[in-house]
């Protein structure tokens, strides 16, 4: 994450997606920047009345400040949860 620059990124058409996926509930971040980059690149003039968003820990072996157990738990409840 550390080597993503912000002013490098480009986002997918995310309205498009929504319009033909109108089913989705909720979109997780793999990892702050992931969070940072949709703010950023996405969320501007995107209404998503309804869908859920959440902040994960990145599944990245470099991330190690939390164990995979943890990692596993955490991605675990959010996709087991009903939004």
């Amino acid at each position: 994450d550390a080597a993503i620059r912000m002013e490098w990124g480009q986002a997918n058409d995310f309205s498009k997606f929504f319009r033909i996926h109108r089913d989705v509930d909720r979109v997780c971040f793999n990892g702050q920047k992931a969070a940072q980059l949709w703010s950023k690149l996405v969320q501007p003039g995107l209404e998503l009345a309804g869908v859920h968003r959440a902040s994960l820990p990145s599944t990245s072996p470099a991330y190690a400040a939390m164990s995979f157990a943890n990692k596993l738990s955490k991605w675990r409840s959010i996709a087991l949860s009903t939004v």
